[in-house]
Formats: structure tokens, sequence, C-alpha cells
């Protein structure tokens, strides 16, 4: 009988385990970067480029461990280009599986060596001239970038699955960024010239009350979306 007791309490143990181990299995998520834009922008912004010191992960699921929090640091920066199209920012994470009802991303920027550490290019359209003038932005803030996964309409959250790979997409809002610089503020900018082009630069040295403006707009909404 004690045989027998051992025995199953022995395969009862060994079904939770497995059952534990199995919310431990990773998903291999791939991340990318891109812009959205808007015709409601002041700006057009056609090229970013992002210096990477850390990216975490936050998220809340409905299986095993509920909060999962997974981070990865480049003590020496990591420079992501991109623009509208979709770009590998060469990051993986595995990230254990399960049904997320929150996902949550955060990149922390990083100057080096005096470069900026979120550097922006577009172009701007007088709109009382008609003129096109090239925009450069030169951020040099060392700020954490948030990022929230929106939930699927009619879903209960995003699932990851062992075995199958995953992207994530962070959206950086162009529109956002620049909703506080006006076509007024912007029309009185300024303005230098750079390889023969007129060029409007935004930095701590030049058009400043345009980069006190921008950086809070740099950090605002931006989304994830998780496939």
């Amino acid at each position: 009988m004690r045989t027998k007791l051992h025995i199953f309490l022995i395969a009862v143990y060994s079904l939770i385990s497995a059952c534990k181990n199995q919310w431990k299995e990773p998903v291999e998520v791939n991340f990318y970067q891109q812009i959205t834009n808007s015709s409601a922008s002041t700006v057009n912004v056609d090229f970013a480029q992002t210096t990477i010191e850390e990216i975490s992960f936050e998220g809340t699921r409905e299986q095993g461990q509920k909060n999962v929090v997974l981070a990865k640091k480049y003590e020496n920066g990591l420079p992501v280009s991109f623009n509208g199209s979709s770009s590998y920012t060469g990051i993986t994470m595995d990230i254990p599986q399960g049904t997320y009802t929150r996902i949550g991303i955060k990149i922390k920027l990083i100057s080096l060596d005096g470069s900026p550490s979120f550097e922006i290019s577009g172009n701007y359209v007088d709109p009382g001239t008609n003129d096109t003038l090239d925009v450069l932005v030169q951020y040099y803030g060392e700020d954490y970038i948030e990022f929230t996964a929106d939930i699927p309409e009619g879903s209960t959250g995003i699932n990851l699955i062992a075995g199958i790979k995953s992207s994530a997409t962070l959206d950086f809002n162009a529109v956002g960024w620049f909703i506080p610089v006006t076509s007024e503020i912007i029309s009185e900018a300024e303005i230098s010239t750079i390889n023969g082009k007129k060029t409007i630069i935004i930095s701590p040295t030049s058009n400043s009350n345009f980069y006190l403006l921008l950086s809070s707009g740099l950090k605002n909404s931006n989304k994830v979306t998780i496939q």
C-alpha cells in the first residue's frame, strides 16, 4: 500500500514539475524598429538612429510565474538605423511562453564620445513659401523610451508559443514627436546650410528652444507590436 502511495506521489510531483517547466520554455523574439509618419506631422521623418545601452521586457502572463522581467545590456552602445520600413535591430530575447495580458518594452539611450543618442532626419515644407527644408535633430539625452503593446481586439492576451519565433516591432510615433513644434514656431527657426541644402538643426546648441520642446515628445506615444 505504501509503495503504491509512494509511486502515486512521485507521479503527481512529476506532473506538477512538468507543468511548471512548461512555462519556462523560451520563445525566440526578434526586435525591429520603424517610424510612423502622418500628413498631420509638422516634419516628415525619413531616417533615424538610436544608440541603445539597454533593452528590457516587462510582461504579465496568465500561466506560471506571473511577472516576467528580462533585460539585455550593451555597454558599448548598440547603434540601430531605421526608417518607415521595419528594420532588424540585431536584438533577440528568449521570453518564457504564455498568454501575456500586458507587455511593455523599454530602451535606454546612451550618448557615446559626444555623439547623439538619437538622431533624426527629415524635411519640412514651409507653408508660406512652399520651400522644402531639411531637418536634423541631434538628441543627447540618456533617457528611457517606453513602448506599450496593444492586446488584439477580441483576444484575452498575446500568445507566445515555444518553438514558434515571434517578432516585436518598436514603432516610433513621429507625429507625437513634433506635436509641440508647430509650423508657426518652426518658421522662426535658425537655418544652416549642410552640403548646399538649407537645414534646420535642432540640438542643445542650435534652435535650443525647439530641442526642449522635442525632448518630451520623443518619449511619448510609442507602441510595440508582437507577432
